[in-house]
């Protein structure tokens, strides 16, 4: 049982870093940030929501 939790744990990560792969190339290929930001750009954008002493309130 417990090979198979670490096996499925793998398979997640991979998924995840192949989706942000094809993200990042996507976003690179169209090269407009208005149709698909980046995922650097999202994740700085998220972060600066998050930050904002408002956030919870308007959420």
């Amino acid at each position: 049982m417990r090979i198979s939790i670490y096996k499925n744990n793998l398979t997640v990560a991979f998924s995840l870093l192949v989706l942000l792969a094809l993200w990042k190339i996507l976003s690179l290929l169209v090269d407009a940030a208005i149709i698909i930001p980046s995922p650097e750009e999202t994740l700085k954008a998220c972060f600066t929501l998050l930050v904002q002493p408002d956030f919870l309130a308007r959420v």
